[in-house]
């Protein structure tokens, strides 16, 4: 039984990690009218916004590796 709940916290820490990756990981450089954006000066709250972008986009990719790492666990026990 306690397979089956490490292996459904690793599914949800899956989903919450690809939830966060969907709204916080930064697009590319590249608009859809197929030209470049290129900035030049950015403000501080911009900078402020792309760190936390950063931070939260490792953070799911941190997140989705632990439940991967959780559902190998659970078919060991």
């Amino acid at each position: 039984m306690c397979a089956d709940y490490v292996n459904s916290l690793g599914l949800f820490l899956d989903i919450v990690g690809v939830v966060l990756l969907f709204f916080f990981g930064l697009p590319p450089g590249i608009n859809a009218g197929g030209g470049s954006t290129i900035v030049t000066r950015a403000t501080e709250r911009q900078k402020r916004t792309a760190r936390i972008y950063v931070c939260l986009s490792w953070a799911a990719l941190a997140i989705i590796v632990s439940g991967f790492a959780l559902q190998i666990v659970s078919n060991h026990i």
